[in-house]
């Protein structure tokens, strides 16, 4: 794999490990923003894989995307290179988690709660303050109402309030507030459910999931339908779980 300056990439029993180091407030550039977009395309060529990691090294997960990025002539390439994560996160349908220990602001906000799972510890907080420099968060806007209500989405956007982990926990913008001894053994049990599973019915289910949300309800299950339809028969994993369910066995899959 392409060696980084900005991110430690790693992949470790169907788990690609992408890590945040640049430390202390893993500031999301340019150069990071890139780095974890290619980390992305080329880990997910691993037919093997079940999921994407992101953690950060130091006091905090992320304080978003540069400031100074948000300028001319840089802000349309920082907005491409940053919502390029999200498209591709969704284009490679690998399930993602966040490990949250410390502030996730802006852009890292967006970066952690796009994930399907964020475990944080108790001194992480969250929140999206670009209304008080006088912008808004384009992907949080996109994402985050279909995630949390209207309600506490334009709460959290038009204030640029900061949430605590528990009030984050209770009202949906993360998974679980797990205690810091604790936290890698709460995301391990996530990652040993899904290393049980088939690689591409994973893909596939978290691709329904994703485009399937925001849509009204009837145009939603026409299109889980039709990529159940056109995904899942691609694949020899399909007749192999559904075989060894009806031969009373465990599934062999492909990878």
């Amino acid at each position: 794999m392409t060696s980084f300056q900005d991110i430690a990439v790693s992949t470790e029993r169907n788990v690609l490990r992408i890590t945040l180091a640049r430390p202390p407030l893993n500031i999301l550039g340019l150069s990071m923003l890139t780095e974890i977009r290619r980390a992305l395309e080329e880990g997910a060529k691993d037919p093997s894989l079940r999921a994407v990691l992101f953690a950060a090294e130091g006091r905090m997960f992320s304080a978003g995307t540069d400031v100074r990025d948000h300028l001319p002539p840089t802000l349309e390439r920082m907005l491409e290179s940053f919502h390029a994560i999200f498209k591709t996160l969704d284009a490679i349908g690998l399930p993602a988690i966040a490990k949250v220990d410390g502030a996730a602001l802006g852009g890292g906000c967006e970066l952690a709660c796009f994930c399907d799972w964020v475990f944080a510890t108790p001194k992480s907080s969250f929140g999206f303050p670009e209304i008080k420099l006088g912008v808004y968060p384009p992907a949080a806007a996109a994402f985050l109402t279909p995630l949390v209500g209207a309600r506490l989405a334009a709460d959290l956007i038009l204030t640029g309030r900061t949430v605590m982990p528990d009030e984050a926990a209770a009202r949906g913008l993360i998974t679980k507030v797990s205690a810091t001894l604790v936290i890698d053994d709460d995301i391990e049990k996530v990652l040993t459910r899904l290393r049980e599973m088939s690689p591409d019915a994973l893909r596939a289910a978290r691709r329904a999931l994703r485009q399937a949300a925001g849509r009204p309800p009837q145009e939603a299950l026409d299109h889980a339908e039709t990529l159940y339809k056109t995904e899942l028969p691609k694949s020899p994993d399909m007749e192999e779980g559904l075989m060894a369910f009806l031969e009373k066995r465990a599934p062999r899959w492909r990878s």
